[in-house]
């Protein structure tokens, strides 16, 4: 009997190792930008890429990961659908004072299941390094793209990185 014991455990063990975590995690996270408008005449942190994928800003090593909106949006794929579930439901990571000991700049989100005009769904304005966003305060489910908004536009803002500065959007809850 200790015998065919051990013999499940190795096998839940071996299992357990063939578990792609990344696979699991990419799943999460913006995987694709829509659309965007980025705006200061001075930004340099433009590569709406940076927006995608695993939170990464770091002040440590005073390198910026993510992107200044300067005024614009964008509109990031999910590439899942998220849903309304215990809690937040989605998370915004925004670089402010946590990162670099600036203020964090307001913004607006909205979300949508297709695109569609008439199917964007406001999902309240914000100004913080981590907001968390729950969707059932707005009588949403389903939304699979997310759109930000900076609310800071200055036409004459001459800063190198103005605006909202979006690090990573995380679903946390989900489905395919």
């Amino acid at each position: 009997m200790k015998k065919f014991s051990y013999i499940l455990v190795v096998g839940f063990i071996i299992a357990a190792v063939n578990v792609n975590p990344q696979k699991l995690i990419a799943q999460k996270y913006a995987s694709k930008v829509v659309c965007s408008l980025i705006g200061g005449m001075n930004n340099k942190n433009t590569n709406v890429d940076l927006a995608l994928k695993e939170p990464n800003n770091s002040s440590k090593n005073k390198k910026s990961y993510d992107v200044s909106l300067g005024g614009g949006f964008i509109i990031l794929d999910m590439g899942v659908n998220i849903v309304d579930g215990n809690g937040p439901d989605l998370v915004v990571h925004e670089s402010g004072a946590s990162y670099t000991g600036a203020s964090s700049e307001p913004f607006y989100v909205k979300g949508s299941s297709d695109m569609k005009p008439g199917s964007w769904v406001f999902l309240g304005e914000y100004s913080g390094d981590k907001t968390t966003i729950d969707l059932k305060n707005f009588g949403a489910n389903n939304i699979r793209y997310i759109a930000i908004f900076d609310m800071t536009y200055k036409p004459n803002d001459n800063s190198e990185t103005p605006g909202a500065d979006i690090d990573a959007v995380v679903a946390l809850n989900y489905k395919k």
